[in-house]
Order: C-alpha cells, then structure tokens, then sequence
C-alpha cells in the first residue's frame, strides 16, 4: 500500500511541477525546488500524505493584499532577484524593480490576472478523487483531500 501511495504523491508532485511551467509561473525555479511529498505510515493502516511547498504557494493561487504601510519596502530586493531570474529587458533593473515592488505594496497582487489564472492547485482535489477510487472503500474512508489545505496552512505561520 505505501509503495502505492508513494507512487501516487510523487506523480501529483510532478503533474503540479509540470502546471507549473505551463502557466509560466516561473522566476527563480525555488517553488518547483522545493515542491516535495512524502508518505508516512502511521500504523494501523493508517498513512499520511504530506506535499509541501514554498510559503509563497498561497500568493500563487490567491494574490495578496497591499503591504501594511509600516512594512512597505520590503519586496525591493525579492523584486530586483526575479527582475534577474525572469532575464527581463528593461533599461533600468533596480528602478524597474522599484517601482513594481511600490505598486504591489501599494495595490497587492490580484490573481486570477493576464499573468495568473489561479488554477494551480485546482487539479489536486481530482488527484485525490481518482485515488480513493483506486483504493478499496475500506481504505478510502481514511483518505481526506487535506493536501491543498496543507499547502495553505504553510502560510498561515
């Protein structure tokens, strides 16, 4: 049953990997990095699948809010790095980076967006539909669709 299990997270890692460029979310490659699942056996023939990501993975989905102003200019330095990352052409970078990092502290980030659909984790509940129903019901009762929550609660720290 593990080596199943193991099998099913490790394909759910890649398919979201794999969105994940699709969409042309990519800057730096650290959310796709640090994508990771694992399976735990808890004993009783009980397990625990656990994916985690970057803590950012609830901005990807759902935007954010404008900066609290007491905390404004903070995202200079992580804006200049994915200025870099993306290789954007822009005649002045740190300027460039500046101004980008002002409006979304001043604005926020909606998503969905022409960049941003939001639907990167939309999938995921469907992976785990399709594996209960792999499973005999015996064990698909024990199985609960805690994955994107796991992803969301990572946030919350």
């Amino acid at each position: 049953m593990i080596d199943k299990l193991r099998q099913w997270t490790d394909g759910v890692v890649q398919s979201l990997k794999n969105k994940y460029n699709r969409l042309g979310l990519k800057a730096s490659g650290r959310w796709e990095k640090g994508l990771t699942g694992d399976v735990q056996e808890l004993g009783n023939g009980k397990y625990k699948i656990i994916i985690e990501g970057e803590h950012y993975t609830w901005h990807l989905v759902h935007g954010r809010r404008p900066t609290a102003p007491n905390k404004r200019g903070r995202l200079y330095g992580i804006i200049l790095q994915w200025v870099k990352d993306k290789k954007l052409n822009v005649d002045n970078p740190k300027r460039f980076a500046y101004f980008v990092a002002k409006k979304i502290d001043e604005k926020g980030i909606k998503v969905p967006n022409s960049y941003n659909d939001g639907t990167l984790l939309d999938d995921v509940e469907g992976y785990v539909e399709e594996l209960k129903k792999e499973l005999s019901d015996k064990y698909s009762m024990q199985i609960t669709s805690d994955v994107i929550k796991s992803f969301m609660d990572g946030h919350k720290n």
